[in-house]
């Protein structure tokens, strides 16, 4: 915290409150080198700033504030699968390093993050703008995000998120499975839109809820051969050729970015190339493992604790098996009937 202090004793200190599933979180920029980067998917979340926030992410960079961070106390062989540094993550602090430690002299992206779990802060740290891949300010600090929200009871899930006016349905499944493009579909019908890659869950009462995170999804170029309309909020094109194109709801449907649904189903689904899309009844241990694996692999310190919520979650709604028909369009109205049943 003190290199972020001097930081942004130099620079100057740009902050924003942001909600998240009932949370307030503010996060702290040094300077405003990064914050024009890395704000634009979260800012549908931004509020006025209130009293003090349940936690905070501080932001900064080397280059633009001219202020490094100590020394890393570890080496190549303390970094673990997920960039975990081992030693470094524990009940109270947990790090992480976005890099390749093995390739000196530039280590790759070359940022941590960490966060103290008794100041309830977080830290992003990256050697400069330039070093920050594309796909970090599509969806960014998700560690950090991660870590604070669960400290709080809230908690990541790796799924699509749509509603309607019955509630709504994760769709949860591995890469290739027609994930993105259903919701993408969904979404030009008309169905509400939560998160492509991620949403957050809560409790209530008497339903979980899903909130939405971050405003952008993530296409396959080959996606648009499917869904055309899609194009025109394609907004990141320049990426290389085996990575995703991305549309940023804020601009191209904003009416139709939703904050919260009760959520009624968890939907598996899979391409079957027949000429309709059918919903069949699955198993709680299918909706698991359709959440569970992904969720894990890409959130750090997600194992254990990280699994209960999502094990609750189809413990307390019925998962289902969607048979994916050749055309995308046919997905929506079947969900549609199914949300109608479920509501």
């Amino acid at each position: 915290m003190h290199a972020f202090e001097s930081a942004a004793g130099t620079a100057g200190l740009v902050e924003r409150d942001i909600a998240v599933a009932g949370m307030a979180i503010r996060l702290r920029f040094a300077g405003d080198e990064l914050a024009p980067l890395m704000r634009p998917p979260l800012e549908h979340l931004e509020v006025a700033a209130g009293g003090g926030p349940e936690a905070s992410i501080c932001v900064f960079d080397g280059a633009s504030t001219g202020v490094r961070i100590p020394d890393f106390p570890f080496s190549g062989l303390d970094v673990r699968q997920q960039g975990l540094i081992a030693g470094y993550n524990g009940e109270r602090f947990r790090t992480v390093y976005h890099g390749d430690i093995l390739d000196p002299p530039h280590y790759g992206f070359n940022a941590l993050s960490m966060f103290d779990a008794a100041a309830a802060t977080a830290i992003f740290w990256v050697e400069s703008r330039e070093r920050v891949p594309w796909w970090e300010p599509v969806e960014p600090f998700r560690p950090a995000l991660h870590w604070v929200l669960a400290a709080q009871g809230r908690h990541m899930v790796h799924a699509a998120v749509v509603a309607n006016e019955h509630g709504a349905v994760l769709i949860a499944g591995k890469g290739w499975s027609g994930k993105t493009t259903t919701a993408m579909a969904c979404a030009c019908a008309g169905f509400g839109f939560l998160g492509d890659n991620y949403a957050v869950l809560s409790d209530a009462d008497d339903d979980p809820i899903a909130h939405t995170l971050f405003a952008n999804a993530k296409l396959r170029p080959g996606t648009l051969d499917l869904l055309p309309e899609l194009a025109s909020g394609v907004v990141v094109r320049d990426v290389p050729e085996d990575e995703k194109l991305v549309v940023d709801f804020r601009h191209y449907r904003p009416a139709q970015l939703q904050g919260s649904a009760p959520v009624r189903a968890v939907l598996v689904p899979e391409l079957t190339g027949g000429d309709e899309t059918r919903v069949e009844p699955a198993s709680a241990r299918a909706g698991l493992m359709a959440l569970a694996p992904s969720t894990i692999y890409q959130l750090p310190n997600n194992g254990g604790a990280g699994l209960r919520p999502m094990a609750e979650l189809v413990r307390r709604v019925p998962t289902y098996s969607l048979k994916l028909g050749r055309d995308p369009r046919t997905a929506p109205p079947a969900i549609a009937r199914l949300l109608e049943e479920l509501g």
